[in-house]
């Protein structure tokens, strides 16, 4: 008989939740939802992901419509970071 220990299902529920999520989301813009924890403009995205621009604005996008995101604009620029909501998602797929 194998005995699961808390940390072995502890991380067998996370991996399992970060495939789900991957499925509902897509892979990108699950690494997207994870790189708003602090906040950041879409082109600081891009590279750091290695995405392109246009497409790291229609995941933000896709994350704002969803209700997961705040935004601030400072100047020019316009940053976004993860609401309640989103940071939510996240502790509770990858338990930070």
């Amino acid at each position: 008989m194998h005995e699961i220990t808390d940390r072995k299902r502890g991380e067998l529920v996370r991996r399992t939740a970060e495939r789900s999520l991957r499925v509902l989301f897509g892979a990108s813009r699950s690494r997207v939802l994870f790189a708003l924890r602090e906040p950041t403009t879409t082109a600081e995205l891009a590279l750091e992901l290695g995405l392109a621009p246009s497409t790291v604005s229609a995941h933000v996008r896709a994350l704002d419509s969803a209700g997961v995101l705040d935004r601030v604009r400072r100047g020019r620029c316009v940053y976004y970071r993860l609401n309640s909501t989103g940071r939510a998602l996240v502790e509770a797929v990858d338990g930070s």
